[in-house]
């Protein structure tokens, strides 16, 4: 495998770009395509956008989410075409052409010529076309847009009449109408959707109306409210709750009387003070208007007010709202008295609320969904007529609101309430602040309108065509929002360009951050450009760091004169006696099965959290724990298990992964392949998704994640404690009453957590109350509603539960006390006893408490735990660990001698020593009795510098005080030839000059060549190029070394 850089130096965007460049040499969409002719059809439409603005990351998510499913499916056995498509009908094209032309009305569409009007549109449908397949390609998507279809193509028109002919000949289609957001910059109506994208806090008038009733039985007014003045032409119905209490009253003041529901009998003005505005002040909401009191969809809610005071209102009555059902009142306006047969009348509908308004709703059927349906009902207006809407498609009154007409309706508001109270009728006028729905294209106010809409889903049209579901799945996104919560806006810039996010951290990354997210589940999210930074630095480093790590020591082998790395078959390796190859190849079949399953079922937003926790275990578990195999310190054969098993989890990891981040597995995968057969594939992408059903090794998965628990909760006991990891401790306790967990924790697994925590020894023990008290206590929270009176003699029952009953309830999961059946759930378990360091929840329900052992101070032992398990860590001094701990001191400064000196792991080196005169004889008995700990630790013995030959080239070189009391400096060189010089001498017949000549001569070879020769040649090597001297063979071990450190363990032996 080719050598590769730092993961600092690797440029995620700049290898994406190669990678880029590489699928079109290759021609790699086309090819899959042809390789996997034949296989099974795995249809897909792509949903088309519009081409008159470039893709923002709404487009980039929706565009993500079809590329992986599609990758994927072609990974899983699929023929996938993929043909990109263009919306270029409806709103968008027309908004630029009217903004471009200054279109402002219909009638200006048809004075131009709708022919002409026409090629306009179709003149700008595409103006973005190749800016949307730069940056769709650029974010890794494989799609066709070469032969993509577009909505104005006669063949796709001919669909939807199609659609619309059968629709019919079903008898499926009537004329309704369907009051919908209404935007009148862009003459026409939004989907709900749209309809959300652009709320603005704005003021809008806050009136009460009065509406005189006509039956002198029942006499007085209706009051009504509403923040849409510009509906009261349009009234032609009241609408209240037939369940509601309604008084009438009198106000004391001016003698007129009201109908108001009694709950809201408050909301009238007091008349004898200044405040003209009803209901004091309200909360912010969400709503398209409100044209009467009574919870609507969004209506505000109101603080509530003082209650009525009795000083300006005398209660007459009180009544049902169903007595009010039926009884006529005055229209406040003559503008539809034709309509006075039917309308004009009190209607009920339980959509009418009492905790806002006045309890009575104002009904204008054109301009509110409920309006028209209760209109309906009513049969005020009736359905397959024409509806009467007084407003027109630029929002403004038409002829028949005589005294408004051609005025825009929320700048008539103040005439209209001037009207209303030069008739007498204005109860009380005020203002309201609220959030209010804009067009997020014109940034004019959305009105509630009604023109016959066709607003039809997949699911509405295939059901009434072809009688089934459009689809078995559904991916339903949410909004992209920006940071601050706000919708993306290019004139508030509140978010950063897609492709400067691309340019700055690749698209991978932005792929994984948006499949990460609550987006793909339908939920909004915000936008974070470090969110991204964030996979980067958490995922893919990671990632590449172990991938960097195998190919660099791969090629140690080669360096160190072995046979090239080729990987060990996979059936091979799985029969691997060693416990973190048979836990990281579980692990990576863990991870296909999870990615398949999440994958079958859609829920892409899974993968990336599992994703993340496999790549960490695989970095900090598997190569960091195995840093000795994979460097060769524990052999040949059983290096080049390690790193065949970490070659093929990686290869694995690139298959599974290749749908998500299609770039950054290609990269892997194009050095990986180096050392694959022949055959393998030319890209990643023509690889079939890994096979499931390989060994799982569930126990040994289970017993790793606890060990990894084991060690956290080891450091952090150090950490509080002041215990440097490099400071050895005597003994570790782990509990736990898994009897499996305890073996492993005790045989397979003991090296690894004993060297990570610099432990001596582990002990296991399986009894829980050897380390903790247990006493038990109801849970009032949960038992009190249940119990009633009863609760006291239970809560008695259960405080006085032994350490047994505790144990057996725990078993059991449930006790029975005084009659009650008791579960798991009801009861609180937890020490009684002992001195307390650290609560242990030891199941859902159960909590325990550390004790300390007998004879043990408090300072000398500390213990953590979670609900599994409990690690005790021995705290006490030992003089015997004293020297452990130096070598660690010892072995710290090595390596950070080493990074100063910017060696790459595999760099060989001699570390060279030298004391001050002190410190010599305790430096020295350290490095006798850690010497081996050293060795593995550094890779190399450490050498006295009175074996530093004068030829070794000096790397590094430190003078360290104060490390365990003593002082010394210590020197890093390359690996150094070692000479025998008796043995040399007598090979060239005790000639000095000719003995040099060969030092020289095998001095001035490259070292990883000479090395390399010595091992091809069985340890020989021939000296045949010194002039007037014979040919010598030269043997490693007689004649010289190719270390001092080889020279120095061999005198030692």
């Amino acid at each position: 495998m080719e050598d590769v850089c730092e993961g600092k130096d690797f440029n995620f965007p700049k290898q994406e770009e190669k990678i880029l460049e590489m699928w079109e040499a290759i021609d790699a969409f086309q090819t899959q395509l042809k390789k996997t002719e034949g296989k099974p059809e795995y249809v897909f439409y792509d949903g088309p956008p519009f081409a008159t603005g470039l893709p923002h990351y709404g487009h980039i998510l929706a565009g993500t989410i079809k590329d992986i499913v599609t990758r994927y499916q072609t990974a899983r056995g699929h023929h996938v075409t993929r043909r990109f498509g263009w919306d270029c009908h409806g709103l968008p094209v027309e908004f630029e052409i009217d903004t471009k032309l200054g279109i402002k009305s219909r009638d200006d569409v048809l004075a131009m010529g709708i022919d002409k009007y026409n090629e306009e549109c179709r003149s700008v449908v595409m103006r973005y076309s190749k800016e949307w397949e730069k940056i769709i390609s650029r974010v890794g998507r494989w799609i066709d847009f070469e032969n993509d279809y577009k909505t104005l193509d006669p063949q796709f028109m001919e669909s939807v009449w199609w659609v619309f002919e059968q629709l019919w000949n079903k008898d499926l289609v009537y004329r309704g109408f369907k009051v919908m957001p209404y935007s009148t910059g862009c003459k026409t109506s939004l989907s709900n959707f749209e309809a959300g994208l652009n709320y603005k806090d704005v003021p809008d008038p806050a009136i009460m109306v009065s509406f005189p009733l006509k039956d002198e039985a029942i006499g007085g007014a209706l009051v009504a409210w509403t923040t849409t003045p510009w509906t009261l032409p349009s009234n032609l119905a009241l609408c209240v709750n037939a369940t509601f209490d309604y008084v009438k009253v009198r106000c004391k003041a001016t003698g007129a009387i009201y109908i108001v529901a009694e709950s809201r009998l408050s909301q009238l003005p007091v008349k004898k003070t200044k405040a003209d505005v009803p209901n004091g002040t309200v909360k912010k909401t969400k709503d398209l208007g409100t044209k009467a009191g009574g919870k609507r969809k969004g209506i505000p809610e109101e603080k509530v007010a003082a209650p009525l005071d009795s000083s300006s209102y005398e209660v007459l009555e009180t009544f049902k709202g169903s007595a009010l059902v039926g009884k006529k009142y005055q229209p406040l306006f003559d503008y539809f008295l034709e309509l006075s047969d039917a309308a004009f009348i009190v209607v009920a509908d339980n959509y009418v609320t009492d905790d806002s308004g006045t309890g009575v709703v104002h009904c204008a059927p054109a301009f509110g969904e409920d309006d028209y349906r209760v209109c309906s009902d009513a049969n005020i207006v009736k359905k397959g007529e024409d509806l009467l809407i007084p407003v027109d498609a630029n929002g403004c009154f038409v002829e028949k609101v005589a005294d408004f007409k051609g005025r825009y309706v929320k700048d008539a508001d103040k005439d209209i309430i001037s009207a209303v109270k030069a008739k007498g009728r204005l109860v009380s006028s005020g203002s309201i602040m609220h959030s209010y729905p804009f067009c997020w294209r014109s940034e004019t106010p959305l009105l509630y309108r009604a023109v016959p809409s066709w607003f039809y889903t997949l699911m509405v049209l295939s059901t009434a065509l072809f009688g089934k579901p459009a689809f078995r799945n559904l991916i339903c996104n949410g909004l992209v929002l920006a940071e601050d919560g706000k919708k993306m806006s290019k004139r508030l810039k509140n978010y950063p360009p897609p492709m400067e996010v691309v340019d700055n951290y690749g698209a991978d990354a932005l792929r994984l951050y948006l499949i990460n997210s609550p987006v793909v589940r339908a939920e909004p999210m915000r936008f974070k450009k470090d969110g991204v930074y964030g996979v980067v630095k958490d995922v893919f480093l990671p990632w590449y760091n172990a991938y960097r790590f195998l190919v660099q020591n791969t090629q140690r082998l080669e360096a160190e004169g072995l046979s090239p790395f080729r990987p060990i078959d996979r059936s091979i390796l799985q029969t691997s006696t060693n416990v973190l190859d048979q836990w990281i190849n579980s692990a990576c079949e863990s991870l296909v099965q999870f990615v398949q399953q999440e994958m079958d079922a859609y829920r892409l937003y899974t993968v990336v959290p599992f994703l993340l926790k496999f790549i960490d275990n695989l970095t900090n578990i598997y190569v960091r724990f195995n840093r000795k195999r994979l460097k060769g310190r524990t052999g040949e054969e059983d290096c080049r298990m390690a790193l065949s098993t970490l070659y093929h989890v990686l290869l694995t990891t690139c298959k599974a992964m290749s749908p998500f981040t299609p770039f950054f597995v290609e990269v892997l995968y194009q050095n990986l392949r180096n050392v694959l057969d022949a055959g393998a594939e030319e890209s990643i992408h023509y690889c079939s998704f890994p096979e499931v059903g390989g060994k799982r090794e569930q126990r040994i998965e289970q017993s790793v994640t606890r060990m990894m628990t084991v060690i956290d909760f080891a450091r952090n006991i150090r950490e509080r404690n002041n215990k440097p990891l490099k400071t050895p401790l005597r003994e570790m306790v782990v509990v736990h009453p898994d009897a499996d967990f305890l073996e492993d924790i005790t045989g397979k697994l003991l090296e690894y957590v004993t060297e990570e925590l610099n432990v001596r020894s582990l002990v296991a023990c399986n009894d829980p109350l050897k380390y903790a008290s247990l006493r038990a206590e109801p849970d009032f929270s949960v038992l009190g509603k249940r119990l009633g009176k009863a609760m006291g003699f239970v809560a008695k029952e259960v405080k006085s539960m032994g350490q047994a009953s505790i144990l057996a309830f725990e078993d059991s999961g449930e006790v029975t006390l005084a009659g009650h059946t008791l579960k798991l759930s009801d009861i609180k378990v937890h020490s009684s006893s002992g001195v307390l360091i650290v609560k242990l929840i030891w199941s859902r329900q159960v909590i325990r408490e550390f004790k300390l052992p007998n004879g043990v101070e408090k300072d000398e032992v500390d213990a953590a735990g979670d609900g599994d398990v409990l690690v005790v860590l021995d705290l006490r001094p030992d003089e015997t660990l004293v020297e452990a701990g130096v070598a660690r001191e010892i072995v710290n400064r090595v390596q950070k001698l080493r990074k100063k000196a910017g060696l790459e792991p595999m760099d060989s080196v001699e570390v060279y020593y030298e004391s001050c005169e002190g410190d010599r004889l305790v430096l020295e008995q350290v490095i006798e009795s850690q010497g081996s700990y050293i060795r593995d630790a550094v890779g190399s013995p450490l050498l006295p510098s009175i074996l530093c030959p004068p030829y070794a080239v000096i790397l590094a070189s430190e003078k360290f005080s104060g490390v365990a009391g003593m002082s010394f400096t210590i020197r890093l060189s390359r690996p150094s030839l070692a000479f025998i010089d008796n043995a040399l001498s007598m090979l060239c017949s005790g000639d000095e000059t000719n003995a040099n000549g060969v030092k020289e001569y095998l001095l001035s070879r490259d070292h990883s060549n000479l090395k390399a020769d010595f091992m091809s040649a069985n340890g020989k090597v021939r000296v045949a190029c010194i002039e007037g001297q014979p040919p010598l063979d030269i043997f490693l071990g007689q004649h010289l070394y190719l270390s001092v450190g080889d020279y120095y363990l061999s005198l030692r032996t």
